[in-house]
């Protein structure tokens, strides 16, 4: 026969409405200790069911006594502890109804003298669970996971006090935070004790909080190296109960995270195709302005250029400009000079020449001309040949080109003005030109004159 006394700490000295008091608070215990303790929990409040009935009034209490002392064993002498098991048992209930009614202090008291008159085989581990939550409501964590520990020495298998140190652990690390890595550590695997435990005993609802604290104690400071195993121990825990805080976390922030890169990601790409859409724009404005300048190169060439014959052979024609464009000298400076050393081949070749229209200049194909001698006075020797892009006409290639004096007159600035050609005059002093009036001159004028007109000429590729 059970002795109900023993298994739950009832004082025999206690009258029956006591016994029925203590008994009430001891199932509301135990069943909040069902998730955490569910085989415990299970006997316990067997137990307790059996004492309801036991002690429903005084007369079954009476009976209950009778059976109990006649199934004790001849000759047995009453239990020499009888006393101290009976104060044990008062300083217990009255830690719990202090610590219920949060007067910690006063539960501590009451406490340590109930492990003063602890029975010869040690006090019960309920005592020590309800040591650790005084001292843990205390803020006295080490003290609450001392006495946490000796709990679990006696209920080994239980995975909720594991559950439980993990708690005290963590509230003590914040206390003490020397060894930030050492802590994390030890509370890592105190959890994972508490799940293989609570998988093994088949708590599920258990290991699945468990898992949750871990899930979020790895996330938060073993991140770099364990974020995939916290990552799957809360997909685990929350697969089991959707509400769990710590694996929430976990799951919630991996995805607002994913969503945030996702985002950045969108950001990036919408960028880039913005970018390539700008250069695209920018690449076809280009063109636009590139063609524009073109089409206005032609016009201006149509506008300012005339055709004087046509190379098919060569797949090219020479243009003269139509007008005068501007007027300087064929040499700088008095003296004999040939075409291939005067300042004007120079300035044509260089200044002017890299001035023209990108598309015009393009085209412009370098020639090597011949520079013979004045026919007239033969001691005006036209000069080695020269390559040229830019250049004037000779005597022969005007006459040639041109069919009549009107053909060959040219303005500048609206009136009519003579022009260099490339040939020498009478003397290397001077050097031929066109009249105002498009007559050839082929003695020339000095090459130093400044009022002579530039009507340059060259060859485009078809």
């Amino acid at each position: 026969m059970t002795d109900l006394y023993e298994e739950l700490y009832l004082s025999r000295s206690s009258d029956t409405a006591d016994i029925q008091r203590i008994l009430a608070k001891q199932r509301n215990d135990w069943t909040a200790r069902s998730v955490a303790m569910p085989d415990e929990a299970t006997r316990m409040l067997a137990l307790i069911d059996e004492a309801e009935r036991a002690f429903a009034t005084d007369g079954s209490r009476t009976a209950y006594d009778e059976e109990l002392a006649s199934n004790k064993a001849p000759g047995t002498e009453p239990d020499q502890d009888v006393a101290r098991r009976e104060n044990y048992e008062r300083f217990y209930h009255a830690a719990e109804e202090y610590f219920e009614n949060k007067e910690y202090d006063l539960a501590e008291t009451a406490i340590s003298n109930a492990l003063k008159n602890a029975p010869a085989d040690g006090a019960d581990y309920r005592l020590y669970i309800l040591a650790s939550d005084t001292y843990f409501e205390l803020d006295k964590y080490a003290q609450s996971l001392d006495y946490l520990n000796q709990a679990i020495v006696l209920k080994p298998g239980s995975a909720g006090l594991y559950v439980r140190k993990y708690e005290v652990a963590s509230r003590l690390g914040q206390q003490d935070a020397k060894d930030r890595r050492g802590m994390t550590d030890q509370l890592v695997n105190t959890l994972r004790t508490a799940i293989r435990k609570a998988e093994a005993s088949g708590e599920l609802q258990l290991a699945a909080e468990a898992q949750s604290r871990l899930a979020k104690l790895l996330f938060v400071r073993m991140r770099d190296s364990s974020e995939a195993e916290a990552a799957q121990l809360a997909e685990d825990a929350l697969s089991v109960d959707a509400n769990l805080e710590g694996a929430r976390h976990v799951i919630d922030t991996l995805d607002h995270e994913r969503r945030r890169r996702e985002e950045e990601q969108r950001r990036k790409e919408e960028d880039e195709r913005r970018r390539r859409e700008e250069e695209r724009r920018r690449r076809e404005e280009e063109q636009c302005r590139r063609m524009e300048a073109e089409a206005r190169a032609r016009r201006e060439f149509e506008d300012g250029w005339m055709l004087l014959a046509r190379d098919n052979a060569n797949n090219r024609a020479l243009y003269i400009a139509k007008g005068i464009i501007a007027q300087m000298p064929y040499h700088r400076s008095s003296g004999k000079i040939t075409w291939e050393g005067c300042t004007l081949r120079t300035w044509l070749n260089n200044a002017y020449y890299n001035s023209l229209p990108a598309y015009f200049k393009s085209r412009i194909v370098e020639v090597i001309n011949q520079n013979p001698s004045h026919l007239g006075w033969r001691s005006a020797s036209g000069g080695n040949p020269t390559r040229d892009k830019v250049f004037l006409l000779s005597i022969d290639e005007v006459k040639w080109y041109f069919n009549s004096d009107s053909h060959r007159v040219a303005k500048y600035q609206g009136a009519s003005l003579w022009w260099w050609l490339r040939s020498p005059g009478r003397r290397l002093v001077y050097a031929a030109v066109v009249d105002s009036d498009g007559y050839v001159d082929v003695g020339g004028d000095y090459v130093e004159d400044d009022d002579s007109g530039v009507r340059p000429a060259l060859w485009l590729d078809l």
